[in-house]
């Protein structure tokens, strides 16, 4: 596996939390899980921020729609929002592998 080397500044409080680890000499692996577990959390944190914005932006367009329209909209609204996030997830899964 290759890598890097990094100097890191510790406050000291935070030092003590780790000092059992830094003696171990599985610092690295902490730092690499916590990059990691950091990384996953980003990109649940986008997918919720999509969903929101794609629900208010559709919600805005069905402001402009006539009565029949919306009531029609209205049934398909959350089968057709599941839907879409139910590929992506999917997608997401298969892409994960």
């Amino acid at each position: 596996m290759s890598g890097r080397n990094v100097n890191i500044y510790f406050q000291e409080e935070n030092y003590q939390k780790i000092e059992k680890l830094i003696k171990e000499r599985k610092v690295s692996q902490l730092m690499n899980r916590l990059v990691e577990e950091w990384e996953k959390k980003e990109k649940q944190q986008s997918k919720e921020e999509l969903k929101k914005k794609l629900i208010e932006e559709y919600k805005e367009s069905v402001k402009s729609r006539s009565p029949e329209e919306k009531s029609a909209l209205k049934a398909m609204e959350e089968a057709s929002i599941e839907d879409v996030f139910t590929a992506l997830n999917k997608k997401e899964n298969e892409q994960s592998k």
